[in-house]
């Protein structure tokens, strides 16, 4: 008779760091970024542009490729 228990998967730290390592080091970053340099809109203009292509050309991908 076959047991109805299914065992759970190792959990893989490396990918636990680095998802709960990066996000912290990100708000530090930008923490830093906004005390020590001067403000200008050209980065945060070229970050919405680019965020904007980046869905735009993952969006079509995905269509071209289903």
């Amino acid at each position: 008779m076959q047991s109805t228990e299914s065992k759970r998967p190792d959990i893989m730290w490396g990918n636990v760091a680095f998802l709960f390592i990066t996000p912290i080091l990100a708000v530090i970053g930008l923490i830093w970024w906004f005390t020590s340099v001067e403000f200008y809109w050209a980065p945060i203009i070229a970050y919405v542009a680019l965020h904007f292509a980046t869905g735009l050309g993952i969006t079509a991908g995905y269509h071209r490729l289903f």
